[in-house]
């Protein structure tokens, strides 16, 4: 192997789930991956995503993003700011730009805590999909 430690090789089901995620609309869930990998190679297995997920987490190429549904899901990492909509009937999740959180959101925070990140999720439903 040419410098590749065992088991992080290059081969065609992590380059299917690679090629998933870069393209999202949104962060995906494993069963998501899985999914829409199998169009691009049918044989991979949902182990076989487990485990690039693992990998790519390992290797911070993804970041896992975890919605009020509980649920894991991965997406690319350095993305500009953004949160999320999460459709209560698909499960999917979306992409959606904001601006930064309004300073007035803050003020409601007491002043023994000191706020490093934050998530905003839109809840609802999507159409037509």
């Amino acid at each position: 192997m040419t410098g590749e430690k065992i088991g992080k090789r290059r081969t065609q089901q992590r380059s299917a789930v690679t090629r998933v995620i870069e393209a999202a609309e949104g962060p995906m869930s494993v069963n998501e991956i899985h999914k829409a990998a199998t169009k691009h190679c049918r044989d991979i297995g949902i182990a076989t995503v487990y485990r690039t997920i693992k990998i790519l987490l390992e290797d911070e190429r993804v970041d896992q993003v975890i919605l009020a549904d509980g649920v894991s899901r991965y997406e690319l990492p350095g993305l500009d700011p953004h949160q999320f909509f999460l459709c209560t009937r698909s499960g999917r999740a979306y992409r959606v730009k904001m601006s930064a959180m309004p300073k007035s959101m803050t003020k409601k925070v007491p002043t023994k805590l000191k706020v490093k990140d934050y998530q905003i999720t839109l809840l609802g439903t999507s159409r037509g999909r």
